[in-house]
Order: structure tokens, then C-alpha cells, then sequence
């Protein structure tokens, strides 16, 4: 069985508020991330297991 790294390991891989939001239930002010206005083609991936989250065809686009 794989063993869950630690806070510590956590941190290390981490940006700050990458952390804040992965693993301590954080969120980011609304429309203030570096994706809100980012229209390149591809998948977003999670910065803590690589695994793919959604495709840019698929992603809200906020209207403002």
C-alpha cells in the first residue's frame, strides 16, 4: 500500500496557496487566479497527483 506523503513532502511540491487550496480546504478570491483569463488549448492537471482534471475545451468561461 502507497503511503500518503506528508505535510512536510506537501510543502516542498507546493506553492503557498497551492497548498492552502489542496490540502487545507482553501479557495482563492473570486476571479483572481492566474486561469481566469487563460484561453491556451490543453488539459489542466492537478498540481498534486499530475492527474488530468479537465479539458480547455470544457472550461467556464467567465463573462466580464
Amino acid at each position: 500500500m502507497k503511503k500518503e506523503p506528508d505535510d512536510s513532502s506537501w510543502r516542498k511540491k507546493l506553492s503557498f496557496e497551492e497548498f492552502h487550496v489542496l490540502r487545507e480546504k482553501g479557495t482563492e478570491r473570486p476571479f483572481s487566479g492566474k486561469f481566469v483569463k487563460f484561453d491556451k488549448k490543453g488539459e489542466f492537471i492537478c498540481a498534486g497527483c499530475g492527474n488530468a482534471l479537465f479539458d480547455s475545451k470544457t472550461k467556464f468561461r467567465a463573462c466580464f
